[in-house]
This record gives structure tokens, sequence and C-alpha cells, in this order.
């Protein structure tokens, strides 16, 4: 593939990661101040608030985009990328 084409896929892979990503935030957040404003607790081996649940899933999805972003954004692709940090 020429390098190129290899960047815009690279790129373009990493945006639509970036926007899946923050689908899941913005469900889960809604979720999660859905469930806080019910007062719903997950009753499980511990007994704890629903909300913590979706604040987790949030968490982690957000951080996702925000590697999915930097991926998206960036201007080098993952050959130059690995060969530039030396594999790391």
């Amino acid at each position: 593939m020429p390098a190129a084409a290899r960047s815009l896929l690279h790129r373009g892979v990493g945006l639509v990661g970036f926007g899946v990503c923050v689908a899941v935030v913005v469900i889960a957040v809604r979720m999660g101040v859905d469930v806080h404003g019910r007062g719903e607790l997950d009753i499980r081996s511990i007994e704890m608030p629903r909300w913590v649940l979706f604040a987790a899933i949030a968490t982690g999805f957000g951080l996702c985009a925000v590697e999915f972003l930097r991926h998206g954004l960036s201007l080098a692709n993952d050959a130059d990328a690995h060969d530039a940090t030396g594999g790391l």
C-alpha cells in the first residue's frame, strides 16, 4: 500500500475509533445520570450505587477516545511511529 494511502487509512481509523468511543462515553454518562437520579443500586457481591459502573465505563472509553484522537491527528503512520520509538 502506498505511504500516502497508509497514512490516510491510519488517520481515518483513528478518527472513526474516536467517534465510536465518544458515542459510548455520551451514552454511559446519560445512563449514569439517569440511574443516579433514580437512586438505583447494583447488588451483586457488594451493594453500591449503579452510577459508579457507568462512571468507570465513561472514564475508560474517554481515555480510549483521547488515544484514538491522538492517532487520528498524528502525521506519522504506524511504521514511522514504531521506528521512532524503538518499539515502545
